[in-house]
């Protein structure tokens, strides 16, 4: 709501992306995607100018949580999503492993030891299609609703209201 605030932050942003090659940063671009990525920057600059970081992880109330094939349930449409979501971030953290064998048995380990092991159902405000190797099930969804909306315009056309 502040443009003012807004622009210092995007400027702080860049500045920090732009000494990326001295920080952590590995570019998505290397994933085969066709855009950056860049919240580390926005969050660090957030950060920078005093500017309150909404936490990621808080249970029932993340603004969004990752779709990781074998951690959410879902029906095809997307109507109906849980997340298994460990309280301990440690345990929560192994859902980026890349192969679902070795994070499942590492999942297992880790929440096996005392306190670690608490887990819940959250149905997620938005639910984050982040991991390329994970996108699978979203792009089929998004081809199928286009396909059905685009047969929807073939037979039902548009009604527009004259008024």
């Amino acid at each position: 709501a502040d443009p003012v605030l807004t622009a210092q932050v995007c400027r702080q942003a860049r500045e920090f992306l732009s000494r990326r090659g001295e920080t952590h940063f590995r570019s998505r671009l290397n994933e085969g995607r066709s855009e950056e990525s860049c919240e580390w920057s926005l969050a660090a600059a957030m950060s920078y100018l005093d500017v309150p970081v909404f936490p990621w992880f808080q249970a029932q109330e993340s603004p969004q949580l990752d779709f990781i094939e074998g951690l959410v349930e879902y029906d095809l449409e997307f109507t109906r999503v849980s997340c298994r979501y460990y309280c301990d971030h440690t345990v929560q953290s192994l859902r980026g492993v890349p192969s679902p064998g070795l994070r499942s048995a590492l999942m297992s380990l880790v929440s096996s030891l005392p306190g670690r092991g608490d887990q819940m159902e959250v149905v997620p405000y938005a639910l984050h299609f982040g991991w390329l190797r994970h996108k699978k099930p979203y792009l089929d969804f998004a081809d199928r609703t286009w396909h059905r909306l685009c047969q929807r315009e073939v037979y039902e056309p548009a009604r527009v209201a004259y008024g």
